[in-house]
């Protein structure tokens, strides 16, 4: 039995990992999977990713990006 618990708690992991890109159109921050970042530059909110310097920090992120992460509880 809990061995099933251990599954669902690491599928839910593997979820919350993310990465941050600026776009250049926009400027905001979209979070993207580390495979979307790599093949096609999809954000978790479905919009095409236009990948902006490095060192360009952005304006804020993206709100539909951010609500689609479920929040961290502290214990």
């Amino acid at each position: 039995m809990g061995k099933h618990r251990l599954e669902k708690r690491h599928d839910a992991q593997r979820v919350r990992r993310t990465i941050d890109m600026v776009d250049l159109r926009t400027g905001l921050t979209h979070l993207l999977t580390p495979d979307a970042a790599a093949v096609g530059k999809v954000a978790l909110c479905g919009l095409a990713v236009l990948p902006a310097a490095l060192v360009d920090p952005g304006t804020g992120y993206c709100w539909r990006c951010r609500s689609r992460v479920p929040a961290q509880r502290s214990r």
